[in-house]
């Protein structure tokens, strides 16, 4: 899902605290078909500091697998790309994809990082103890598909082996959670959850208790949210066509 950025600033005579940046959302999902357009609001909580935002977007190729890899965009436009947050107080940030991905859902992610205005004077940077502080910011993912998107999750069930291959073109969501059978006699048991890029495939061993028993998550893909069940020793499609 979103990942933090640990910005690590000298500063005259400050002790070691953490910034108190805020988004109202971590996942932006544009709609297929739609103009990909969203609007993020942003906060500072801090009760005194001011801090001067900057954000930065990138493009997520092969995502989910070992070739993944970040590089500059100009496709994603944030406006406005840098401002000023005072205590307290709250910005808007518009998020515009300039294109419509064909073939396959485009990933990037936006960074909104806080740093500290400098308004020491010549000689306090001379003279003044240089303390260590550390800023915390936010980053967002953003997830733009196809204007005709088709999920397609091919899944494989032995035993407590799990084996789930993404042939569609947007991704799908397994949300950890968990699992109370009425045949592990009150005992529940935690699935792992993760996000299924398209064209990834992921192998997840259950817990064993759950060999014989059907297993079931709330999947997430386009938006809606259902529940769907893994029986043992079986072989589908998802979303069942």
């Amino acid at each position: 899902m979103f990942y933090l950025l640990a910005i690590v600033l000298s500063v005259i005579t400050v002790p070691l605290l953490h910034a108190q940046i805020a988004v109202d959302d971590v996942i932006i999902h544009f709609t297929p078909g739609k103009r990909p357009v969203a609007t993020v609001n942003v906060f500072n909580t801090h009760p005194t500091d001011t801090f001067n935002i900057t954000t930065k977007a990138e493009q997520v190729l092969y995502p989910g697998t070992q070739k993944e890899e970040r590089t500059k965009t100009r496709s994603l436009l944030i406006s406005p790309q840098k401002f000023t947050l005072t205590a307290g107080t709250s910005r808007k940030l518009r998020l515009v994809l300039r294109h419509i991905p064909k073939n396959e859902e485009e990933i990037y992610r936006v960074s909104v990082a806080p740093s500290l205005p400098d308004i020491r004077s010549e000689e306090e940077n001379v003279n003044a103890q240089t303390n260590v502080r550390v800023l915390t910011g936010m980053g967002l993912l953003i997830l733009a598909p196809p204007e005709n998107a088709t999920p397609k999750m091919v899944w494989k069930r032995e035993g407590n082996l799990l084996t789930l291959e993404n042939q569609g073109d947007v991704n799908i969501l397994l949300r950890r959670q968990e699992f109370c059978p009425a045949e592990a006699a009150g005992k529940c048991l935690s699935l792992p959850g993760k996000r299924l890029y398209a064209k990834n495939t992921w192998q997840l061993k259950l817990p064993e208790e759950t060999s014989s028993l059907a297993a079931t998550y709330n999947i997430q893909y386009l938006n809606q949210t259902v529940p769907f069940t893994f029986p043992p020793q079986a072989t589908g499609v998802f979303p069942t066509p």
